[in-house]
């Protein structure tokens, strides 16, 4: 007869609960925006009151600070991936290329919600221009798929 070691439940349920709120917080931050992470509505999202939330992270911050953990580790995986030192220069240039990418997408969203805030409030003067913005970007990146603009 072999002995299998003890599991220790309580601390599966707890890992498994905090795995949930942060999923949670994630979904929320995905939809609305970071600032959208309060405890209150991590909590309801998960079917528990706020102050139990405690049990598992100091404060709302302590769920920042795992949040943050967590996608740093998953940047880490990232970078642990790729080629040897040899071929590493390709590949960091890679990385950067993507995060460049992807500010100067929020750059061009960011100036088309300007423009349109400032030079038509609650018209559709720069949201029709959308297809458009997206198309010349993605072509430029070389991102696939087929165009969005509507023949004229």
């Amino acid at each position: 007869m072999s002995a299998l070691p003890n599991r220790d439940r309580r601390a599966e349920r707890r890992e498994a609960t905090r795995r949930e709120i942060l999923d949670a917080a994630w979904e929320i931050a995905r939809q609305e925006g970071l600032s959208a992470v309060t405890l209150r509505e991590v909590a309801g999202r998960i079917g528990m009151r706020s102050p139990s939330l405690y049990s598992h992270f100091d404060s709302k911050n302590a769920i920042y600070d795992a949040m943050f953990a967590q996608a740093w580790g998953e940047l880490c995986e990232v970078f642990d991936a790729m080629p040897p030192p040899a071929a590493r220069r390709g590949g960091m240039l890679a990385v950067a290329e993507t995060f460049f990418d992807l500010d100067l997408w929020t750059a061009i969203v960011g100036g088309f919600v300007d423009q349109q805030l400032a030079n038509d409030p609650g018209g559709s003067r720069w949201r029709r221009q959308l297809p458009r913005l997206v198309d010349m970007y993605c072509d430029e990146v070389g991102a696939p798929g087929p165009q969005l603009r509507r023949a004229p």
